[in-house]
């Protein structure tokens, strides 16, 4: 029903459900809208009327939500417990958001409200509150939003609008009352990574006519010069390894349409991440060895430095006994990168303020 009555939770069709009702229902939606990439092939159960879903077609062998562990004919047509997780956190969201209502019903009465209101909703995501008209409402995204990685430290935000007239915004398009998200949002995630593989494109572009006029030019032969050039290329095979990570399989993952090629292929995923982590501390080793060949430069004018393997081995070689001191080198740079990364930048910084 349309309006609203004792006892009831309303949700983004604008129903208000009694809450085992309401329950059930958003729940259901919360599976209905999960990306394809969540789910085994051609395993995605049919959203139904009523807030059932099924095999196939409505009415032939049908399931009823309960977003726990009750549902495990449901559970099984995820393609990982992660993407599992994020569902039943979508209904147990929409649940205590049922009871939130019923709360805020008895404690603030929808008579002693002043002006205009948007009534409290469940938006299929998020909860959100009576709202004053003309009022816009901004809320961190849920952990259940992101289906691509974890939530960020920066959280992303959504946004709700309530019109002067008391009423959510509501999109023609999609038939319903609309939140804007910027954080589940494939169409985001996609337009992030291309802009991230153009950026680094234009870095290759740049760094690459670069190098080849310190190779060429023999007055440029010189050690400074020697350590630049490398400082180069460490930044190029960076460049040129994030492009590959990102646009072989991260635009793969985030495309609902295509087979996510980082499950097929998990070995090469695991090369390219590592390789682009590996020169990402290049990349750092050399700015410190930059740094170093100029201090001594400074203090010690007259002394010749007749070698450059120390500061080889500082930036390529090093590098390499970090990335490869683990087993499984992935997993382990999640804990061990972020040191490994700030202590040869640290060190860089340091040197170039003396």
């Amino acid at each position: 029903m349309y309006e609203k009555a004792p006892g009831t939770c309303r949700m983004e069709s604008q129903l208000y459900l009694e809450p085992h009702l309401f329950s059930q229902l958003t729940c259901a939606r919360c599976y209905k809208y999960m990306p394809s990439l969540a789910f085994k092939n051609a395993s995605r159960l049919t959203y139904c009327q009523g807030g059932w879903l099924c095999r196939g077609e409505c009415g032939t062998e049908c399931f009823q939500p309960y977003g726990n562990a009750s549902d495990a004919r449901i559970l099984e047509t995820f393609k990982k417990k992660f993407y599992a997780e994020r569902w039943e956190s979508c209904c147990l969201a929409a649940r205590q958001c049922c009871r939130e209502m019923l709360e805020d019903e008895l404690a603030e009465p929808a008579a002693a409200e002043d002006g205009l209101h948007c009534p409290a909703t469940w938006d299929g995501w998020t909860c959100y509150k009576n709202t004053p008209a003309a009022t816009t409402v901004h809320k961190p995204c849920p952990a259940h939003a992101y289906f691509i990685t974890e939530q960020p430290q920066c959280i992303k935000m959504s946004k709700k609008t309530c019109w002067e007239n008391g009423t959510w915004f509501y999109s023609q398009e999609y038939g319903k009352e609309y939140t804007f998200y910027d954080c589940g949002s494939l169409e985001y995630h996609r337009s992030m990574t291309i802009f991230s593989i153009v950026l680094h494109s234009l870095s290759v572009v740049v760094l690459v006519p670069a190098i080849i006029i310190f190779s060429v030019y023999k007055q440029l032969q010189v050690h400074r010069i020697a350590l630049h050039k490398n400082f180069c290329v460490a930044m190029v095979l960076y460049d040129i390894s994030v492009i590959l990570v990102d646009s072989v399989f991260i635009l793969d993952h985030v495309n609902e349409e295509k087979n996510i090629r980082v499950n097929e292929n998990p070995n090469l995923c695991k090369v390219l991440y590592t390789l682009s982590r590996y020169f990402r501390l290049c990349q750092y080793a050399w700015m410190f060895c930059e740094g170093f060949y100029l201090h001594r430069l400074i203090t010690s004018a007259f002394a010749e430095q007749k070698s450059l393997l120390v500061f080889y081995v500082i930036g390529w070689g090093e590098k390499a006994f970090i990335i490869s001191y683990r087993r499984c080198p992935v997993c382990c740079l999640k804990a061990f990168a972020p040191l490994a990364c700030i202590t040869p930048a640290a060190c860089a910084l340091l040197d170039r303020q003396q």
